[in-house]
């Protein structure tokens, strides 16, 4: 199944690398996935759009605590818990994307993918682990391969410097 061609946001901080690292049978890069379910094509199209408009503010957005996802998408077979992520103006980067994939209704970054559901109890001690409630994290935009169904077979395809 897996989810086409995309646009993440990488963080530029190290932020949840641990956690990613730690929690998964198998890491994957951590991201905010923009758009998916696009055409490589469209997804080189909308990096150099993002990149020339300027459209990745410099400053970041502030990540607030862990918590479990509900899914993004009905065709989800995984589990996932990270942060949802408050970005001013999400709506901007869904009327870009426009027809050419598919925008998540929330922005989020996922640290923990899973088969089976998450038990409250693991997310109570990952928020332990990760308790900064000011963090601020910055990104940058890459076009990615996400057309496997296991998180950590996803790989960044084209980025600019």
């Amino acid at each position: 199944m897996g989810y086409g061609y995309g646009v993440w946001l990488i963080p530029n901080e190290m932020n949840g690398y641990g956690i990613t690292q730690v929690y998964n049978t198998k890491p994957h890069i951590r991201h905010v996935t923009l758009a998916c379910n696009m055409t490589y094509e469209d997804a080189n199209n909308l990096l150099f759009e993002l990149h020339y408009k300027k459209l990745i503010p410099k400053n970041g957005w502030v990540i607030p605590l862990i918590r479990k996802f509900e899914s993004s998408y009905k065709e989800d077979c995984v589990f996932a818990a990270g942060w949802t992520i408050f970005i001013n103006n999400w709506f901007k980067y869904e009327s870009i994307v426009g027809d050419r994939g598919q925008v998540p209704a929330k922005p989020h970054m996922s640290l923990l993918y899973s088969k089976n559901p998450i038990h409250d109890l693991t997310i109570e001690y990952l928020r332990r682990q990760d308790n900064d409630h000011n963090r601020i994290l910055t990104f940058f935009p890459a076009v990615v391969d996400i057309r496997s169904d296991n998180p950590n077979e996803w790989y960044v395809k084209n980025l600019l410097a």
